[in-house]
């Protein structure tokens, strides 16, 4: 007796081929991408956000002291932006890796993905953040 419904009795006894691993690994994979690098936006935005906002109120007064044009004020700190995305990277990073494992939980993914057998491990969202870390290190440094 058969409980799947979707998988006919003739069909039952066959073993998934390479061909149909391959693509539910692809499938897979790009689910979990598509987590992660929502994440990725997300938590770049937030920290990148937060940093820059307190840079502007920490130096501001010391600016406005000189009385200069708002053009100079508004190159000064918009050139200041790659260096902050380069210091919020890793943290950046590590937080969406976090918060995607959180969410995969959360959503019961990972029990799911552990029942039919497919073997995710929680870390690969961190190594996902190395790679990207030293690929941001390379681009920016």
């Amino acid at each position: 007796m058969h409980h799947n419904t979707n998988v006919s009795p003739a069909d039952a006894h066959r073993v998934p081929t390479s061909s149909m691993t391959r693509r539910w690994s692809m499938t897979l994979t790009r689910y979990l991408l598509r987590v992660y690098l929502g994440l990725v936006l997300l938590s770049f935005l937030g920290v990148t956000g937060v940093y820059w906002f307190v840079n502007v109120f920490a130096r501001l007064s010391g600016i406005l002291s000189f009385n200069p044009d708002l053009s100079v004020v508004a190159a000064y700190f918009l050139a200041k932006v790659p260096l902050i995305l380069f210091n919020t990277a890793p943290l950046s990073l590590i937080l969406a890796s976090t918060l995607t494992v959180g969410l995969l939980h959360q959503r019961r993914d990972l029990l799911a993905l552990g029942c039919i057998g497919a073997g995710v491990r929680p870390g690969v969202p961190l190594r996902w953040s190395r790679t990207l870390s030293g690929t941001l290190g390379n681009v920016i440094g």
